[in-house]
């Protein structure tokens, strides 16, 4: 299970790879698979790797029997009624509910990257989030992982732009449920 600690390595070399040779042409579609990698990783090891694994377990099977009327009262209602419109649409495999928000969050953090640094830094911030916060932060805090990387696009985006659009205050406001 140690090998999960080689993966900020290996994005590190594949994002550093991938911008020496294409120059970041085609980086949303480059990251979009690298994501996806990183999910399919990160759920299928999610058991051994978090530390809250079981309350989240049974947080998704309780939602089986919940109505979305309910979910109101949980901590975190929106992310509750995304995890159970998962459960709807494709499965409520935990390993779906998982890969999910891995994703989620993961690609947040790429959009962050890609709008707001240099080429050249773009590996190392990777590395450095799948290092701290994948490893560390996300897998354990999840739900805070996916509301980290929203509101840090809205601010990076207000600070260079002065101003937020409607859609990214109501993102803001989401991002508190």
């Amino acid at each position: 299970m140690y090998f999960v600690f080689c993966i900020p390595a290996l994005l590190y070399i594949l994002t550093s790879l991938y911008i020496f040779i294409f120059k970041k042409k085609f980086f949303l579609l480059f990251f979009s698979i690298l994501t996806l990698f990183v999910s399919i990783f990160g759920a299928t090891y999610i058991e051994s790797i978090d530390l809250d694994f079981g309350l989240y377990n049974s947080y998704f099977e309780g939602l089986y029997s919940v109505g979305f009327s309910e979910i109101i009262d949980y901590s975190d209602p929106l992310f509750w009624s995304l995890v159970k419109i998962v459960n709807l649409l494709i499965d409520s495999n935990v390993f779906y509910n998982f890969f999910f928000i891995i994703f989620i969050s993961f690609f947040l953090k790429g959009i962050i990257a890609k709008e707001n640094l240099p080429t050249i830094l773009i590996p190392m911030f990777l590395y450095l989030v799948a290092s701290r916060y994948l490893v560390l932060h996300d897998y354990t805090q999840i739900r805070v992982g996916i509301a980290i990387g929203i509101n840090t696009i809205i601010l990076l985006r207000f600070i260079n732009n002065g101003r937020l659009e409607k859609r990214e205050l109501i993102l803001v406001v989401l991002s508190f449920f």
